[in-house]
């Protein structure tokens, strides 16, 4: 039985990758959504980026408008990508969110702290560059 353990396991370690990355980038993007939304409530989050030092004067509409929009963006793309649902196109809006979040923050701030946003963009990379075929445990999957 150990045997056929180890087998099943080496035989299907991309597939088990795959979904391992998948789960740990939508729980990433889930909770720091949650924890925005529910817990430091997105009216702070506003105030914090409109009246902080670095806001060069952008309309406090705009801000308002574009971190909600982030936010929900991230809860909902981090329930897709935990399920496994919609995997593709959830992985291709979260990398245009990526490319308008990277710029907004250099723009705001050259020297911001890039290691919480990169480490999540390089597991975005990587499974935009391994085959969707190996989302196996997925309800993509279950439902094609």
């Amino acid at each position: 039985m150990y045997d056929s353990l180890l087998l099943f396991l080496e035989e299907n370690t991309t597939f088990f990758t795959f979904s391992l990355v998948r789960i740990a980038l939508g729980l990433l993007f889930f909770f720091q959504a949650y924890d925005k939304i529910f817990n430091i409530k997105l009216s702070v989050v506003c105030s914090e980026i409109y009246y902080g030092d670095k806001s060069k004067n952008i309309p406090r509409p705009l801000v308002k408008s574009a971190i909600y929009f982030s936010s929900y963006l991230e809860l909902i793309a981090g329930l897709l990508l935990i399920v496994g649902l919609f995997t593709l196109p959830t992985l291709y809006l979260l990398g245009i969110h990526f490319l308008v979040l990277i710029g907004t923050f250099s723009y705001l701030d050259s020297v911001w702290n890039t290691g919480l946003v990169y480490s999540r963009f390089i597991l975005l990379l990587i499974l935009l560059l391994m085959p969707i075929s190996l989302n196996v445990f997925s309800l993509d999957y279950l439902l094609r």
